[in-house]
């Protein structure tokens, strides 16, 4: 009978005592931009616990796989924080940075498929990246000017989607994800 690398380690693992040891560890949330954007690099802060399985040589392979899972599993967690952080805060700093809120009445931040009423009505446009480890998302974000509509083709919510816009010119469809501006 065969056994896999993780089975056996797993196995040694519910066979071995285990501490639970608290560790503060910090995740560096790299943004790439294109040479349009001056987004600087965020931090997203980490904390979880490690799990230290018993004592000798199967241990220590044990402790390290399952080191490796919790990391894992925190990173996808802390991940999508960091992703919902990243949008708000980009079109917040690209709001208060407006070149124009006379032309540009709304900053978009998005990573799905999306149409614009006016494709030329769109200024700064920048090819986000957002990074932590293994993952990574793409974001399209620019300001709208008004007289425009930005439209979504898929999921909205913060982890893909944020508006930052003056409300006496611009409506969102919280059943769409849309925006309108005048």
């Amino acid at each position: 009978m065969r056994f896999s690398s993780i089975s056996l380690l797993l196995v040694s693992a519910l066979a071995a005592d285990a501490a639970v040891l608290p560790v503060v560890a910090k995740a560096s949330v790299p943004v790439e931009a294109g040479s349009d954007s001056r987004l600087a690099e965020r931090q997203a802060g980490v904390i979880g616990a490690v799990t230290q399985i018993g004592n000798g040589v199967m241990s220590v392979a044990t402790g390290a796989a399952v080191n490796l899972v919790t990391d894992t599993l925190r990173a996808v967690v802390d991940w999508t924080k960091a992703r919902e952080t990243f949008t708000q805060q980009t079109t917040d700093a690209m709001w208060k940075k407006n070149p124009n809120p006379a032309k540009f009445p709304a900053a978009v931040c998005y990573n799905k498929g999306y149409r614009l009423a006016d494709p030329n009505g769109i200024d700064g446009k920048a090819s986000v990246t957002l990074r932590s480890n293994l993952l990574k998302v793409n974001y399209d974000c620019m300001y709208m000017t008004g007289a425009n509509q930005f439209l979504t083709d898929s999921d909205g919510g913060l982890i893909n989607l944020s508006y930052s816009y003056d409300g006496n010119r611009c409506t969102f469809d919280q059943s769409t994800g849309d925006l309108t501006c005048k």
